[in-house]
């Protein structure tokens, strides 16, 4: 093989990955695959919430509260992130859950957890690279084009929980569970995330 077929193959196969790439960030969104509602809560939406991640890792935790409730700001929901007045790590003592939720006036808690992380595979068949050339000893040339073999690429996918609970009855008044296709960053997918769960909200008059 020559330098320049050489070259020529390795960027076709280099543009293929960057093909692959881009489909999977294009897809590296949210989806609601399931919702539930409590169909007997009547009240008006809530316009205060205490948003909740559950994290092992206080800098993910912090990405996450912080990201999610500027995007309920955003939508006209008062949010506070948990950390302002729960700034410690690991599991909380219920007393201790009890006083911040009071100390931050929320009307609803919102609170999400990892419930799946997996890795998927995606399956990308071989092909040839041909650049249209005039006429027949111009397309011969060009039929010797580069290969790009088949080939397989693995991406996450994460599965959130995320439940609304009214502060007053302590009820559960809405859940969704959600999937999250090759996230790249915490506060990234977070922004898709909580539009996504926003939505829903929204859709079933609770903010």
């Amino acid at each position: 093989m020559t330098a320049a077929r050489a070259r020529g193959s390795r960027a076709a196969r280099g543009f293929g990955l960057l093909l692959l790439v881009g489909m999977l960030t294009a897809c590296s969104s949210t989806k609601l695959r399931d919702t539930w509602r409590d169909e007997a809560y009547t009240g008006p939406g809530y316009k205060k919430v205490l948003v909740i991640g559950i994290a092992e890792l206080p800098a993910r935790r912090k990405s996450f509260e912080d990201t999610f409730a500027a995007a309920l700001g955003q939508a006209g929901v008062v949010a506070v992130p948990s950390h302002q007045v729960l700034a410690v790590s690991g599991r909380i003592e219920e007393e201790r859950l009890r006083q911040a939720v009071a100390e931050s006036g929320a009307e609803a808690v919102l609170l999400t957890r990892l419930m799946s992380l997996d890795t998927r595979s995606e399956y990308q068949r071989g092909y040839i690279s041909i650049m249209p050339r005039a006429g027949f000893y111009g397309y011969y040339g060009a039929a010797w084009g580069h290969y790009t073999p088949a080939a397989t690429y693995d991406y996450k996918v994460v599965g959130l929980e995320t439940n609304l609970w009214d502060v007053e009855t302590e009820k559960l008044v809405w859940a969704g569970a959600t999937e999250s296709f090759a996230p790249q960053t915490v506060k990234q997918e977070t922004e898709a995330f909580s539009q996504v769960v926003i939505n829903a909200l929204r859709a079933a008059d609770l903010i």
